[in-house]
């Protein structure tokens, strides 16, 4: 019996050592049974918060530090032995971890665990300090969440770090100037030149390569072939890194072409702005009016256009279309015309658009300015107007002035001719500044096409009209001021009428120097005061009111009239 029960004991003992060599043998042969580094873990090892027996994933930092697929002399970085590694390493010796000695916190070797206790780097070059020659503690290894600062000791937000001209720049994707690497999306390597010891700068003609330095004046280059500093059309503007620009969009557009010096003053401008910014001397059309107003579609390296009336803006939003194409012609650099543009109408409501007839490039015009937008006067020369315009030219009644004889006056001559205009003092004529006083302030106006036949023929030139005050014109307004001064007319009613226009303050006073009605050049009517200080503010519902010209009578700019709605008398 008890031999029987042993031999059973040896039996159980045979079998237990049998299934247990079975066992090992699988086991040590599933070990072996790897062909690479990605059967077991992934390359580089695949990263996740606990030990994954499916994907072989572990606790760990290797996905941000290496790209893959990867070798195994990617890791000898970190893990000197790394590339004579074979496919046992796992299991020999006594699954240690072997680490570049001197920058893991837990030393150079350690064993595998299911639970590790995390270190971190305090000398690694990959941690480098990015502004000084030393080194920067790590995050522990497996942490998430670390980003820029990691390495950034200076605070990395949205807009890069604050050094030198990144503040300026915000909004735009490091990419733009530096390696793939900076991208948010985009774990920084070595192979897309972040973690390299240096800064990566590129596209811009600032230098490659850059080694890493405290920030500052005096330690930055410059970049100049950025198209983020160009005028558009390839000429770039060298820039400093960190400096400061105090030139506006000068800086970048120190010397725009075509007419921009006639539109726009680009020390005040501001991307986008529709604004008027003009001065008495000068326009300054903020560039939101001929270009888009969304910052998006600066440094894009295009040059675009827009008349896109939605975009608002006092002049911008009664242009004459609503998209952002259309409304203009261009070949770039040689011919822009804008036929959609307020800026050149008649100004009328609503406008008749004449920027067609108007090229950006062209270099002088030799014709009459006036002329080409609202006709001079307007209502002539094919531009559509107000029919009143042709009424109030040259002088009051100038050519049916009776000379108290028996026929008319002349219309011109010269001090000692007795005629219906041409001195001031006499006869005052009639031109854009009698009711548009703030924006034209001088009499003469020889291409007025009812002065030029005289004025271009036989009578001496006296001038061409021109803008005093520019931010009266152009303004999305039609600017109406009367002139301070009174006005003289040779268009005197006799003797025994006068009585009816001189009684009121706004009427007028006869000058004959004690010779009789319409006595040669003494004798001439003028008004008791200025026409602007007697006259009403004009209005479009009330139009002209307490106007001496019109015998202080009320009359509209759009009225139809005839000798009686001034001369009441003669009804």
């Amino acid at each position: 019996m008890n031999n029987h029960h042993e031999v059973g004991h040896f039996r159980n003992r045979l079998m237990i050592a049998l299934l247990s060599l079975i066992v090992l043998v699988v086991t040590a042969g599933q070990s072996f049974a790897a062909t690479d580094c990605s059967s077991c873990h992934g390359m580089p090892p695949l990263d996740s918060a606990e030990r994954s027996p499916t994907s072989g994933a572990f606790k760990g930092s290797h996905q941000i530090h290496v790209s893959g697929p990867a070798v195994a002399a990617d890791c000898v970085s970190c893990h000197s032995a790394a590339a004579g590694y074979d496919m046992s390493h796992s299991a020999s010796p006594r699954n240690v971890i072997n680490i570049t000695p001197g920058i893991y916190s837990k030393g150079s070797s350690f064993a595998q665990t299911n639970i590790p206790n995390m270190g971190n780097c305090t000398n690694a070059s990959c941690h480098a300090d990015v502004y000084s020659s030393g080194f920067v503690t790590s995050p522990d290894w497996g942490s998430t969440g670390n980003g820029c600062s990691s390495c950034h000791t200076i605070l990395i937000d949205a807009n890069g770090p604050a050094t030198g001209s990144h503040a300026a720049h915000a909004g735009k994707e490091c990419i733009k100037c530096h390696a793939a690497g900076t991208n948010a999306t985009t774990a920084p390597s070595k192979s897309n030149g972040h973690i390299d010891g240096n800064i990566d700068i590129f596209n811009v003609g600032y230098s490659a390569d850059v080694q890493k330095h405290a920030p500052g004046p005096g330690t930055y280059g410059t970049c100049s072939a950025a198209s983020c500093h160009s005028n558009g059309r390839g000429t770039f503007t060298p820039v400093t890194w960190g400096s400061t620009n105090s030139a506006g969009c000068s800086f970048c557009h120190p010397s725009l072409s075509g007419k921009h010096s006639v539109h726009t003053n680009p020390a005040n401008a501001v991307y986008g702005g529709t604004a008027d910014n003009s001065i008495t001397g000068s326009y300054d059309f903020g560039c939101g009016n001929c270009h888009p107003t969304d910052i998006a579609n600066h440094l894009n390296s295009s040059v675009d256009i827009t008349l896109n009336s939605t975009h608002g803006g006092v002049l911008k939003s009664k242009n004459n279309v609503s998209d952002n194409t259309s409304g203009y012609t261009q070949t770039a650099g040689v011919s822009v015309t804008c036929a959609a543009a307020y800026c050149h109408s008649n100004g009328m409501a609503p406008p008749t658009y004449y920027g067609a007839g108007v090229d950006w490039y062209e270099a002088s015009y030799a014709g009459d300015k006036c002329a080409r937008c609202h006709g001079n006067s307007p209502n002539t020369g094919g531009k559509v107007g107000s029919a009143a315009h042709g009424s109030h030219v040259i002088g009051i009644h100038v050519e049916n002035i009776y000379n108290g004889v028996s026929g008319k006056l002349p219309i011109g001559g010269g001090d000692i001719v007795n005629a219906a205009h041409g001195r001031n003092n006499r006869s005052t004529t009639i031109n854009c500044n009698i009711c548009h006083a703030m924006t034209v302030n001088t009499f003469a106006n020889d291409k007025n096409s009812a002065c030029i036949g005289c004025h271009e023929g036989p009578a001496p030139a006296k001038g061409v009209a021109s803008i005093a005050d520019k931010t009266k014109h152009v303004n999305g307004s039609v600017e109406v001021s009367f002139i301070s001064q009174p006005i003289a007319t040779k268009a005197q009613v006799a003797n025994t009428a006068f009585a009816a226009y001189t009684a009121n303050a706004s009427g007028w006073k006869r000058n004959s120097n004690g010779m009789p009605y319409k006595t040669y050049t003494s004798s001439y009517d003028y008004t008791k005061s200025t026409l602007f200080a007697a006259a009403t503010p004009y209005t479009t519902a009330n139009g002209c009111l307490n106007i001496a010209c019109h015998a202080s009578i009320q009359v509209k700019w759009t009225d139809t009239v005839s000798c009686e709605s001034c001369h009441t008398r003669l009804k």
